[in-house]
């Protein structure tokens, strides 16, 4: 068994959303004409023609409402829901305490009556540190030191090292 020490960190820089150019994405209608093609994005893919301009909170809130034009509601509050996942990206939302970006997961659900929903969750990488026995209080008081305000946990954990 050898010992590893285990760090959780939030990045302080820019976070960068998985938003595309959506101006030629196109939903194929069952009803009708199954060739007749309708823009499920309507003017929301007007904004811009230059991926490198998005702003971050603008492609969330663009992400945001194409969600909702596909029927998935953001869940807020309530009861628990039981749901089968379909689907996850990567996402950014607004810290309303510190105004700063976050990682985040957009995670999207089917529930039992078959209705859909999402969730959003705030992602919080991590890294395994292996390092010599005995040292583990010593390394974990110096990255707290070296990376403060930018690691959120850090614990010791015990992992196993498959290579022997």
């Amino acid at each position: 068994m050898k010992r590893q020490f285990g760090r959780a960190y939030e990045s302080t820089g820019s976070n960068y959303s998985s938003e595309l150019k959506t101006n030629n994405f196109y939903l194929n209608a069952a009803n009708g004409n199954i060739d007749e093609k309708y823009d499920i994005f309507n003017d929301l893919d007007q904004e811009t023609d230059n991926i490198d301009s998005f702003d971050i909170n603008d492609s969330a809130d663009r992400i945001n409402k194409m969600d909702e034009k596909m029927g998935f509601i953001q869940f807020q509050a309530g009861s628990p829901k039981i749901g089968w996942m379909v689907n996850m990206h990567p996402t950014t939302i607004n810290d309303p305490k510190t105004g700063k970006k976050k990682s985040a997961v957009d995670y999207y659900f089917l529930d039992e009556e078959g209705s859909k929903f999402k969730s959003t969750m705030i992602f919080k990488p991590y890294i395994i540190v292996a390092i010599k026995d005995g040292t583990e209080s010593e390394v974990e008081e110096y990255l707290k030191r070296k990376f403060e305000g930018v690691i959120v946990d850090a614990q010791i954990i015990d992992k196993e090292d498959l290579d022997m």
